[in-house]
């Protein structure tokens, strides 16, 4: 795959694992708890369900939903390749704040892991922008497998 496609491709299937692996059984979950009014002991002592972890997680995508709805992700990218990868570490960035607030253990060890990989996407996107020389295309591989299994271990908890 080459460089510029994954810039462009990354974000479109981040969004739609993301935003389907979130918006399963786990939001309907919430809607229901929401429609309880607890009480105010227990809500305090009450630990993060899966669903507001998913939901948290959900709301920290959206940076990579919007990159991933452009009309022609590939041609933006190709057209400004260190636009696009400065939009992927902001979109880097909302997500990694998302699971920072994520306390369920469950939600969080796969929501780490693909914090991780996203990162790791991000710092070589950005290394293969600023010096195009050096940058293997085939590198980008691992970072992705990395993301998807994150993301498929998200989807498996969420949904």
């Amino acid at each position: 795959m080459s460089l510029p496609r994954a810039v462009a491709l990354v974000p479109a299937v981040l969004g739609v694992l993301l935003v389907t692996g979130c918006a399963g059984g786990a939001v309907a979950e919430e809607a229901a708890l929401r429609t309880k009014a607890p009480e105010p002991a227990a809500e305090a002592l009450a630990e993060q369900t899966v669903a507001e972890a998913c939901l948290l997680l959900q709301s920290g995508a959206m940076e990579f939903v919007a990159l991933g709805q452009q009309e022609d992700a590939f041609t933006a990218a190709m057209a400004d390749p260190a636009g696009h990868a400065a939009k992927f570490e902001s979109a880097d960035a909302a997500f990694a704040a998302a699971v920072d607030q994520v306390s369920h253990a469950e939600v969080l060890v796969p929501a780490e892991s693909t914090s991780e990989a996203m990162h790791g996407l991000a710092v070589f996107l950005r290394g293969a922008i600023d010096d195009p020389a050096s940058a293997d295309p085939n590198a980008v591989g691992p970072f992705l497998d990395d993301l998807y299994a994150g993301l498929g271990g998200i989807s498996e908890v969420c949904s």
